[in-house]
């Protein structure tokens, strides 16, 4: 069986610079993205580009779990890239995406939006029965892609939608919300955003041992938001904080929102400063 090679991008537009020669197709094309890596590589499975906009990393992550698991392939290349121009951040400008602030505030109360980030991130995946040369850094225990379907608006999120998913990926794994002791949060700082996603873990994690926290942070407060790379961003570093046994800080974060107050219930915790408490399993 060959290597699968599935690849999260977000689509932006290209001009045309002056010169441009006939490789400029191929060259600024998404869908080929994939194809170069397979042909650079050498790699004989399935190839192809997913644009899903932010979540185009982990959904090109979940496709390449399945086709391990369906033994389409013996090994998966899976990642996500994000390279920005300016156009789509006028646009985004125009429609009062971006923090006015200039930081990615997750969590704070004076969030207002999100700031553009840059980059890169992959993964190599192959079963855990299929013994590897390769030192493997963490296993995935349970992954799934859901959709909304109608809600309030096409890009407004849903608290229930996202209550579902989180519940069917812990089913998946086979763990219960008492043994989770990390959750890398999507984050991007916008006061709708943040809430709704809190307001899902906390009704889904339900912890009744508040002696064993539930740390939640987002790199996106120190790398801002990398969007079609940000799935591949946030897992590495779930991987680097759990591997340490600690959990970055979540910047600018002075006063938390008020409506991620809760109801008394002590077990989420914002680190706003490096925290050496995760317990290793």
């Amino acid at each position: 069986m060959g290597v699968g090679v599935h690849g999260g991008f977000l689509k932006e537009g290209v001009d045309l610079p002056p010169g441009a020669d006939v490789f400029i197709a191929s060259g600024a094309s998404t869908a080929i993205v994939a194809n170069r890596l397979s042909f650079c590589l050498k790699l004989k499975g399935s190839s192809f580009s997913i644009d899903t906009a932010c979540s185009s990393a982990l959904v090109a992550l979940d496709s390449g779990c399945k086709d391990l698991r369906l033994q389409a392939c013996a090994a998966a290349l899976c990642g996500g890239v994000q390279i920005s121009d300016t156009q789509a951040t006028l646009v985004m400008t125009l429609a009062h995406e971006l923090s006015s602030l200039g930081r990615c505030a997750t969590f704070d109360g004076t969030a207002d939006g999100f700031v553009r980030g840059e980059g890169v991130g992959a993964f190599w995946l192959n079963l855990a029965s299929n013994h590897s040369e390769i030192n493997e850094v963490a296993s995935i225990q349970g992954i799934d892609v859901q959709h909304a379907g109608r809600s309030v608006s096409l890009t407004a999120p849903s608290g229930n939608a996202q209550q579902t998913v989180l519940r069917s990926a812990l089913s998946a794994s086979g763990c219960s919300s008492e043994e989770i002791a990390l959750v890398e949060c999507h984050g991007t700082g916008t006061a709708l955003g943040d809430a709704l996603e809190v307001g899902a873990l906390r009704t889904v994690m339900n912890k009744s041992d508040t002696a064993k926290p539930l740390l939640l942070g987002t790199v996106k407060t120190n790398v801002a938001h990398t969007e079609g790379a940000s799935g591949a961003v946030g897992l590495i570093t779930a991987i680097q904080q759990m591997s340490r046994a600690c959990t970055t800080a979540n910047l600018h974060l002075r006063q938390l929102n008020e409506h991620l107050q809760g109801d008394g219930h002590g077990y989420l915790l914002f680190p706003v400063e490096l925290c050496k408490s995760i317990a290793r399993a």
